[in-house]
């Protein structure tokens, strides 16, 4: 079944798993709907472009794959890569470590992401995606409040309850620089730099 939502946001990944002794390899493509991101312990006040890249990293796991032309459990390479992109690009930012505990780390919101063609496979050129709104969560997985700020022609509108506040007029504080409580981002992909053609 296909939907309109599903059209505009669903990507591809590339799985590839590979075996360090023979380099027997094998291919999965994966759809999704978000790309979902871990909160790097080692950098402070990471950005998201940071965090996607972090997430996209080879791996070399030890032991727990059976290889089937080496006959036994291998170590293998897995890595992760995009494959295609959507029109409509949403990130989650990966929050909560569990039920009862909330990552609260400030991270850094990019106003664009740019990726160069060789960073999604099926592109020819690069692709740059413009921000365009985030979702904020105070409070944790039992309870909590959920405001959203959208960047709009009149500039970036913070929507909390029935509270609407232009926040680029009304604020000092720019809410893309260490902000600790942004858990999901969305991200438009320019028209003039559509490269599925």
């Amino acid at each position: 079944k296909k939907s309109i939502w599903q059209k505009n946001t669903q990507g591809f990944y590339l799985n590839t798993t590979r075996c360090i002794h023979c380099n027997l390899t094998f291919y999965n493509f994966e759809p999704f709907t978000s790309l979902n991101i871990d909160i790097p312990r080692d950098i402070t006040h990471p950005k998201i472009s940071s965090m996607i890249s972090q997430s996209l990293k080879e791996e070399v796991i030890q032991g727990d794959w059976f290889c089937t032309k080496c006959n036994k459990n291998t170590a293998y390479k897995k890595s992760t890569k995009l494959w295609k992109l959507p029109d409509v690009l949403v990130i989650i930012i990966k929050r909560f470590i569990n039920i009862h505990l909330k990552n609260e780390a400030a991270i850094s919101i990019n106003d664009y992401l740019t990726f160069n063609k060789g960073s999604i496979l099926s592109n020819k050129k690069d692709a740059t995606y413009i921000f365009s709104s985030t979702a904020l969560h105070f409070g944790s997985l039992n309870g909590g409040h959920y405001s959203a700020i959208c960047n709009t022609r009149d500039g970036n509108i913070l929507y909390d309850d029935r509270t609407v506040i232009n926040i680029d007029t009304d604020s000092k504080i720019n809410f893309k620089e260490k902000n600790v409580h942004a858990y999901m981002l969305v991200y438009t992909k320019q028209k003039n730099n559509d490269n599925t053609k």
